[in-house]
């Protein structure tokens, strides 16, 4: 019985398998002929793979240019309780460059991607504020530090304005006794200054990033990851409007002519981990995509800064006449960490093969990349002028946005 079942068997399976693959010399069953117009259609369908193939495996070039300007740095100095100075520089307006050279393959793509931004124009503005009066009546207290100084500076032609604050009862608007800034008066003749500066102060940011990165998700929406490597590096020269003499009826404050402002050249550079993430919505085949790329990195970095060689006011212990000028300068360095972040939305097109075009609008922080001096300790007089003149620092940080266009070309 057992034989005969396989036997059984065996030829159910071979007739199954004579109906299921027909031999190929039966003219029923024999392939209708493809037509000239399907030889021609996969011709190019294998052509088409063949050249993405090509794009997905080589050598990837970028170049890129824009222009952008910063958030205003706040570089505002105290000396004393009754004397500060509130600074603000800008820098108006920065080129942008960009290089990129990579590798696309299969399993990844690597990159090599520099940014840089120079300084090409600049802003700044100060306003020295003390507790005192040009011309008042009786002694009343002062109760907010009023404006005595107003400085401007555009591209190296600045404009300095004295004009001192008054006061009587009269100008008592809440009836207090106490002098307010919105109660003072200034006179119609106030003492001004003309003058060029340095018409640019050599601020420059480069960055350099090493990475790896894949391509994910649907065909109408790709995203895509990065991670690696980033170096950091800034240098150039600030601004800063100070009282350099205690208080003395608005006497002593950086003019930027017979008392120089100060100038803290700083200097910055960094290493650590970076990551991107990007989401790409494509149109018309990928010929154009729309675009938003976030980045951010972690770095250790070392921060320095020098005002350089100035001077300070003071007067004789013997007479309040004779004035006497005391040599200073500030330097630090800090090392820390910090973070730094990239954010850019744009359309990408891809004209031809292999050929890309980009324009994009994009913000980058360099968070705690400068360091200035913030309360500033000047020899009130002449024997204090053996404590030299000290100060405490504080990081700030460099925000740049803008627009850029770049070029690609992928072998």
């Amino acid at each position: 019985m057992k034989p005969s079942w396989i036997i059984v068997f065996c030829v159910a399976l071979l007739l199954t398998a004579g109906f299921a693959h027909p031999l190929d010399a039966a003219p029923q069953d024999a392939p209708a002929p493809a037509d000239e117009t399907e030889r021609a259609r996969d011709a190019e369908a294998a052509e088409g793979v063949e050249q993405k193939r090509k794009i997905r495996n080589g050598l990837y070039v970028e170049v890129g240019y824009g222009s952008a300007d910063s958030d205003p740095l706040d570089t505002s100095t105290r000396t004393s309780v009754g004397q500060t100075s509130g600074n603000s520089l800008s820098f108006s307006d920065m080129d942008y460059g960009r290089a990129a050279i990579g590798w696309q393959g299969q399993k990844g793509n690597y990159r090599l991607v520099w940014q840089g931004f120079t300084e090409t124009g600049y802003e700044f503005t100060s306003v020295g504020r003390e507790s005192s009066l040009g011309q008042m009546l009786g002694n009343p207290p002062i109760v907010q530090n009023l404006d005595w100084w107003q400085i401007n500076v555009i591209d190296g032609a600045m404009t300095a304005v004295q004009s001192p604050p008054i006061w009587d009862p009269s100008d008592d608007a809440n009836m207090d006794g106490a002098v307010q800034r919105n109660e003072v008066r200034y006179p119609s003749v106030s003492i001004s200054n003309t003058m060029n500066i340095e018409p640019n102060l050599q601020n420059r940011v480069h960055t350099a990033d090493v990475m790896y990165g894949r391509v994910f998700g649907p065909r109408r929406v790709e995203g895509s990851w990065f991670g690696g490597m980033r170096y950091f590096a800034y240098e150039g020269t600030l601004l800063q409007g100070a009282w350099l003499r205690a208080p003395s009826t608005g006497s002593g404050y950086t003019d930027g002519a017979l008392i120089r402002f100060l100038h803290p050249t700083q200097k910055a550079t960094g290493v650590g981990p970076t990551a991107a993430l990007g989401f790409n919505v494509n149109l018309f085949d990928k010929r154009v995509q729309m675009f938003l790329n976030g980045q951010f990195g972690f770095l250790i970095s070392q921060i320095e800064t020098d005002t350089g060689r100035f001077f300070t006011v003071t007067t004789s212990s013997a007479s309040d006449m004779e004035i006497i000028t005391a040599p200073a300068r500030l330097t630090a360095d800090r090392s820390r960490t910090s973070w730094h972040t990239h954010l850019d939305g744009g359309f990408r097109f891809n004209v031809k093969k292999g050929l890309i075009l980009e324009v994009a609008y994009y913000v980058d922080g360099y968070l705690d990349s400068v360091l200035t001096p913030t309360e500033l300790r000047v020899p009130k007089t002449s024997q204090e002028i053996g404590a030299g003149t000290s100060a405490i620092f504080a990081t700030q940080d460099i925000v740049i946005e803008g627009w850029r266009g770049s070029v690609g070309f992928q072998f």
